[in-house]
């Protein structure tokens, strides 16, 4: 009996397993094609900006500040900075959120898992009892007076009554 449930038990935690792992797998792809679509995105900012500046005849900054530049405001770096930041933005790897290195984390945890007979134990938890066959508690209910008195290690009156013994 305990080996069929051995078995059964390690059936189901090899298709849990089985099952986390492909979702999380899932989940990484999804991350990935994010943080690709933000990088094609940013550099479709740029080229776009790059183009206002080439048409706007901008080759050199025309502003001082640089954290004050918004998509509408970019051309303004001129042709040469959005040409060198494109070129950046290319070779720059992926840039990823900390979940995704949590989630790959987990993928590798579960991978690394490994489900055998051997380390499969089965453990009963409830079951019906066999021994004692006979009663082995007291035949009489014990008066309730005795449980103030077994509280308090001495006799004391019980709701006005004398605690007899």
């Amino acid at each position: 009996m305990d080996e069929e449930v051995a078995k059964e038990l390690e059936v189901d935690l090899k298709d849990n397993i089985t099952l986390q792992t492909k979702t999380l797998q899932e989940s990484l792809e999804t991350q990935e094609v994010v943080a690709q679509e933000q990088k094609d995105l940013r550099i479709k900012q740029i080229e776009e900006a790059l183009r206002y500046a080439d048409e706007a005849k901008i080759t050199q900054p025309q502003i001082q500040q640089t954290q004050d530049v918004t998509q509408d405001t970019m051309f303004l770096l001129g042709s040469d900075a959005l040409k060198s930041m494109i070129q950046n933005e290319a070779t720059r790897p992926l840039v990823f959120s900390p979940a995704y290195y949590q989630t790959k984390q987990t993928l590798l945890d579960i991978k690394n898992l490994k489900v055998t007979a051997d380390t499969v134990h089965v453990y009963r938890y409830v079951m019906k009892p066999t021994l004692p066959v006979r009663r082995d508690s007291p035949k009489k209910p014990l008066p309730s007076c005795w449980l103030c008195c077994w509280a308090d290690d001495r006799r004391r009156d019980c709701a006005g009554a004398q605690c007899a013994t």
